[in-house]
């Protein structure tokens, strides 16, 4: 159950059930009457809500990012693999971009700078 704290003229604080909206009873500590306010209507309606949150921008952008793909295949097996794998869990072969640190360390060894057949 939920109440309103209602404060009576002598400064005495009064939990009131919300039935009790728009009575007007005596305080139990000293008989002043008091009233208990009528519950305050929630300012927000669905309709308000959304015009707060504007168009639905969000939703044709998330459907642009599930149109991106989340595989691709390994250069050695051809296999399907995720798009962030490094090594390819099939043939084992290393799969992922070569960092600019690995690319300055083993100059034209490395394998993005390597002539593929």
């Amino acid at each position: 159950m939920s109440f309103t704290v209602v404060v009576c003229n002598e400064g005495h604080r009064i939990h009131a059930a919300h039935r009790l909206a728009g009575k007007t009873l005596p305080c139990p500590k000293c008989g002043v009457p008091v009233t208990v306010p009528e519950a305050k209507a929630d300012p927000l309606s669905d309709t308000a809500v959304l015009r707060i949150l504007g168009d639905s921008t969000v939703s044709t952008q998330a459907a642009s990012v599930a149109d991106e793909p989340t595989t691709r295949a390994c250069p050695k097996c051809s296999v399907q693999i995720g798009l962030y794998l490094s090594v390819c869990p099939f043939c084992h072969c290393y799969a992922g971009a070569v960092s600019d640190y690995w690319e300055k360390m083993l100059g034209d060894a490395a394998p993005s700078k390597r002539q593929t057949a």
